[in-house]
């Protein structure tokens, strides 16, 4: 009963607040030719339509999942230059985003451990490691065991230990020209792939005791 009551004065409090906010004003003062009072409202409805415009109310899932595509796709397009899903590059491309030591660098028989996501070119999600993904742990592998893809295992191998960049995989050095299945997804024939790489360290050991059933199969 209590809480009823205090929902109910705090309702009212606020009405009369913001009521007090948009209309309680002297309509003798001006603001760029107009009386406040007239004013106010006018830039509380801007500013509430803006904050509106960047929250996810009244998106469905699937809005908010193109939505993401989108800001991904044009985020790729624009670090690598591409005029179009259908790229034509034939070479690894790398973008860094945070510089790392310039001192260590992986090798072969090295192990390294590392945060990715992969995306298709188009923006669409296909792997991650990241903490909201289905595998949420660094990922580990040794290089030269062939694990990974060869173009993946070139762009860790470029890398500094703190590094963080996207890179560009072409067909050739990802799956090829074949159709696969992987993760619980199809990877259609020469298919592009982006990653979002973060190079945590590297050791000459294995750093993380996986089991073979916990640990997450690396593109």
């Amino acid at each position: 009963c209590a809480a009823g009551i205090l929902g109910k004065r705090m309702s009212s409090f606020c009405a009369r607040l913001f009521h007090r906010i948009l209309y309680k004003a002297r309509p003798t003062r001006q603001h760029y030719g107009r009386p406040l009072a007239v004013a106010r409202p006018i830039y509380a409805a801007f500013f509430l339509g803006g904050l509106v415009s960047f929250l996810p109310w009244g998106q469905s899932e699937e809005e908010q999942i193109e939505q993401r595509k989108q800001v991904i796709q044009n985020e790729i397009a624009r670090l690598f230059a591409l005029r179009g899903l259908n790229s034509d590059v034939k070479v690894l491309k790398k973008s860094i985003l945070v510089p790392g030591d310039n001192k260590t660098f992986p090798k072969d028989n090295n192990y390294a451990q590392l945060n990715y996501t992969c995306w298709f070119i188009d923006g669409s999600e296909f792997d991650s490691s990241r903490p909201d993904s289905e595998w949420p742990r660094p990922f580990e592998f040794k290089l030269g065991s062939e694990l990974v893809m060869e173009g993946m295992e070139n762009a860790v191998k470029s890398m500094s230990v703190g590094e963080r960049a996207w890179v560009l995989v072409p067909p050739f050095l990802g799956f090829g020209d074949k159709e696969i299945s992987s993760h619980g997804k199809t990877v259609p024939a020469n298919s592009y792939l982006v990653f979002d790489i973060e190079l945590l360290g590297v050791s000459r050991r294995p750093k993380f005791d996986f089991d073979d059933e916990e640990q997450p199969e690396s593109d």
